[in-house]
């Protein structure tokens, strides 16, 4: 019995338009750890995708939350995923409900130092390169509380509730926490006022999810992440 070049394509790995479908049924990287797929609000992954525009479906829930940009295309390629390399441009999930109970993950490389790797639109929740991570609700403080952590450049990053994770590992003292629920919306590349913290460099992966996820979930999701 002889297989036909389709039987290949049906089950690549990529989400080619003839398997987005049942990639989303089955699940993939964003439910490792046994998280529900209810659970799961966003997942984009650039790194892989079929094609640009692929590159921008959610994936957890295909024409909810999709990726949009700020202002013009975003250089990418399969092999690396988004690949920022204009400052003013960043990617809108068009997500603005966070709860302080919810989690986060993002897989990135060759970002800038000093700059926001996400970040939503009021300075409350962001993960800043150069050593800042922040997920507390809207209040005076909110630009001057966060937890320091060394500089980095490519890896895993993790908010879930109050801890914050760096390739896996639970990093640092416990995030403020919340004052109130946060109703600004999160960009990929970019933070505070509409993304005017931009970063430059790229981004694999990333999900958002409407439960705490446990360290051990955490762990399981960046090795998924990383054998993308």
């Amino acid at each position: 019995m002889t297989f036909s070049p389709s039987f290949g394509r049906i089950f690549s790995p990529s989400f080619k338009p003839n398997s987005l479908a049942d990639a989303v049924v089955a699940g993939g990287w964003w439910l490792s750890g046994g998280i529900s797929a209810a659970d799961c609000l966003i997942a984009y992954q650039p790194k892989g995708a079929a094609d640009y525009a692929a590159s921008k479906v959610n994936l957890a829930n295909p024409g909810t939350y999709n990726a949009t940009e700020s202002t013009s295309t975003i250089a990418w390629t399969t092999e690396t995923g988004w690949d920022n390399t204009a400052t003013g441009r960043y990617m809108k999930t068009g997500f603005s409900d966070w709860l302080r109970e919810y989690s986060l993950i993002i897989k990135f490389s060759d970002i800038a130092s000093g700059t926001y790797l996400l970040g939503d639109n009021d300075n409350c929740l962001y993960i800043r390169t150069g050593g800042r991570v922040a997920n507390y609700g809207e209040g005076a403080n909110k630009s001057s509380t966060f937890i320091a952590i060394t500089d980095f450049t490519s890896g895993v990053m993790a908010i879930s509730d109050r801890t914050a994770y760096k390739d896996k590992v639970a990093y640092g003292s416990a995030l403020q926490e919340s004052a109130n629920d946060l109703t600004a919306e999160i960009f990929l590349f970019g933070g505070y006022l509409g993304g005017s913290y931009v970063v430059l460099g790229k981004i694999q992966a990333f999900a958002l999810y409407k439960i705490t996820l446990t360290g051990t979930q955490v762990g399981l999701l960046g090795t998924a992440m990383n054998a993308l």
